[in-house]
């Protein structure tokens, strides 16, 4: 509820990845945009217009996406701040199953800078590299 102390932001903030990862793979790009923070700014310039723009065409490239995040590492710099490293793969699917040839599958490091807003985290930043 509204009155309800923050719980531990480690598990939150592997909540909130685990439902961004259902999502990204039920192509909802709504949930996946309301996850960016309204004033979120990256390295390559892109806002939250352009970062909603850009899940957007990542999503369209797969009709049918398996989303699987590991080694996941998140370090806690305040109980209202954090980051989030981790490898991200997205495979195509068919029928469910994956498809298993390399130009099929994406797998990108990421580091997502976090900010809790309201109650919820936030990502304010994302570095990654392809």
């Amino acid at each position: 509820g509204c009155g309800d102390p923050p719980g531990d932001p480690e598990t939150e903030i592997g909540n909130m990845l685990d439902d961004a990862a259902s999502a990204a793979q039920a192509g909802d790009l709504e949930t996946l945009q309301a996850l960016i923070s309204s004033d979120y700014a990256d390295e390559e310039g892109r806002d939250r217009r352009a970062a909603s723009f850009l899940l957007r065409g990542l999503l369209g490239r797969y009709r049918d996406v398996l989303v699987s995040v590991s080694n996941l590492r998140i370090q806690l710099v305040s109980s209202e701040l954090a980051t989030a490293d981790m490898t991200v793969s997205l495979l195509a699917r068919d029928s469910g199953r994956p498809v298993l040839t390399g130009i099929d599958a994406d797998r990108l490091p990421l580091r997502l800078a976090l900010r809790r807003e309201g109650g919820e985290w936030r990502v304010t930043r994302a570095d990654w590299r392809e």
